[in-house]
């Protein structure tokens, strides 16, 4: 829990955008404090969230963390994930690669209804199908234009070598 972190302590620090992983230490901590001052619901008084504020040096730069719940052992901070704990951030690492892989492992399924989809757009827009039409036929004429350049070529190579 960030309550018990101390001057010295590891923290890990996640860069999830870059999948990159930083180690530093805590070089400061503040004493937990609420956040808000007393709150009360149905005339009764709710029990209040207490944080910690960090700074940690990373790479002999420090890095203020501010809010961290003290109660907590993982947070998302300024869009890192910070903890003091190395299993925690070893099951975000985790969760990170199996959201990509799920997002890798369906591709093809996208990539088929990214198809049907554009399908439906020519069938329901007869614009859109006669622009999809427009533009198979160039690539056909373009292929078919490159066959016979081919063609020419090698005629002409051809009668060359005959000579």
């Amino acid at each position: 829990m960030f309550s018990n972190v101390r001057i010295g302590t590891t923290i890990y620090v996640l860069h999830k955008s870059e999948a990159k992983l930083e180690i530093g230490e805590v070089t400061y901590k503040t004493e937990p404090t609420p956040m808000y001052t007393n709150t009360y619901q149905s005339g009764i008084m709710q029990p209040q969230k207490m944080y910690v504020d960090l700074d940690v040096r990373i790479n002999g730069e420090n890095v203020k963390f501010q809010k961290l719940q003290a109660d907590a052992t993982i947070a998302d901070s300024n869009g890192m994930v910070v903890s003091e704990s190395r299993d925690a951030i070893l099951n975000e690492v985790l969760a990170m690669q199996k959201c990509s892989q799920s997002i890798i492992d369906s591709v093809e399924h996208h990539t088929e209804i990214v198809s049907r989809c554009n399908a439906l757009v020519q069938e329901l827009n007869p614009d859109a199908k006669r622009d999809a039409e427009r533009a198979k036929e160039i690539v056909d004429l373009r292929s078919e234009v490159g066959e016979l350049k081919n063609m020419l070529t090698q005629l002409l190579s051809k009668k060359e070598k005959e000579k």
